[in-house]
């Protein structure tokens, strides 16, 4: 009777066991992930409210990780591509989700997926004093002037380049928008999308007054050689725009909209 228990018992073991290493296999202990990240306080794209992170960049995000498979995990990083980078490098995030406009010089670093968002730079000023700031702007580049930009972004890029003004750098383009509307600076150079956005969600009168300086795209980022990666990722974007979600979820962030930028 001892014997027979013994031999009960194992076999339970052995089926036990057997049971764990097929619902590690099927994923159930060992779920999918895939980790964005990005500057989650960027406002339309990310940001949080009382019910956790959202934004335009978060529900595209989401999207793809439903069509992977996988579940998606946010981490949160200032706008730096340093950090970014390395936190590649170190296995820390998979991709890089936050705004980020595909550059010559960034592709050296990352491989992109197809363009998600277009955009295009533009100068704003305080709508009553359109007409000085732009007479500025075609006289003397803001020589003498303060104009806000965006850290690290093309907008930085572009101003360094064209204007000669005194640049003042930020990391919220909301903090940016408010010392404008303070007075505290000549302009802005900023993302007309982004600029839109702020305008109608916050109460100051701006006027764009020069538009289509540099016309962008956004993508999302991998480590350099992650083929696979990106191919699912582009896939995603596919389907997501294929059936529809694309539209929807720009729609309630910007507007109407058809697509994906060159379909």
């Amino acid at each position: 009777m001892r014997s027979r228990f013994v031999l009960l018992l194992s076999l339970f073991v052995v089926a036990l066991i057997s049971m764990m290493m097929v619902c590690n296999s099927s994923g159930i202990a060992g779920e999918r992930t895939i980790r964005f990240i990005g500057d989650l306080d960027f406002p339309p794209f990310a940001f949080k409210d009382d019910s956790g992170y959202t934004g335009f960049d978060i529900e595209l995000g989401e999207a793809i990780g439903r069509i992977m498979g996988a579940k998606v995990e946010w981490v949160p990083a200032g706008f730096d591509l340093k950090i970014y980078s390395a936190a590649l490098e170190d296995q820390k995030a998979d991709a890089i989700l936050s705004a980020l406009t595909i550059t010559a010089a960034r592709k050296n670093n990352f491989d992109f997926s197809i363009p998600y968002f277009r955009t295009t730079l533009g100068i704003a000023a305080l709508n009553k004093d359109k007409g000085s700031a732009l007479l500025q702007l075609r006289k003397r580049k803001f020589e003498g002037s303060k104009v806000g930009a965006m850290k690290g972004t093309t907008g930085e890029a572009w101003a360094r380049k064209n204007l000669k003004a005194e640049l003042v750098l930020y990391d919220s383009a909301v903090d940016m928008a408010r010392t404008l509307w303070e007075k505290k600076l000549k302009a802005i150079i900023i993302d007309e999308e982004l600029l839109n956005y702020i305008v109608s969600c916050l109460p100051y009168d701006f006027a764009v007054i020069s538009r289509d300086l540099n016309h962008e795209v956004y993508g999302i980022a991998v480590k350099k050689g992650n083929e696979k990666l990106i191919q699912e990722i582009n896939a995603a974007l596919e389907e997501i725009d294929s059936t529809g979600r694309y539209k929807e979820i720009y729609n309630r962030w910007f507007g109407p909209k058809r697509c994906l930028p060159g379909r």
